[in-house]
């Protein structure tokens, strides 16, 4: 009965040990979720938010930018996800990239 009782005491304690390394920890600031077509960013440290204001690392003002304009790149092997993570090659933290907007072609002089 003692050994039953030593062997669960020591299951919770390795438990307990390893709850942190199963936590959930964002791999970067990720915008929240939401159904607007808006996102708002911050071009100097890759902060985005669905709503407008101050970028909280930095203090610039965030830019609005249409969501379908953003993208996540790897600045090691260049691929590209519309989502926020790690690398699936090397690994490493994928940066926020903004499309330029497009502007019209202005028409050629005769």
């Amino acid at each position: 009965m003692k050994r039953i009782l030593a062997l669960a005491l020591l299951l919770g304690l390795v438990a307990l040990a390893a709850a942190p390394a199963f936590a959930d920890t964002p791999a970067q600031k990720a915008p929240p979720k939401a159904a607007s077509q808006k996102l708002y960013v911050c071009t100097m440290c890759d902060y985005a938010s669905d709503k407008p204001g101050k970028c909280p690392d930095c203090g610039m003002n965030l830019q609005e930018v249409n969501k379908a304009d953003v993208s996540y790149t790897c600045t090691m092997c260049g691929v590209s996800s519309d989502k926020p993570g790690k690398c699936p090659k090397c690994g490493m933290t994928m940066k926020m990239k903004v499309a330029e907007p497009k502007t019209a072609a202005a028409p050629k002089a005769k």
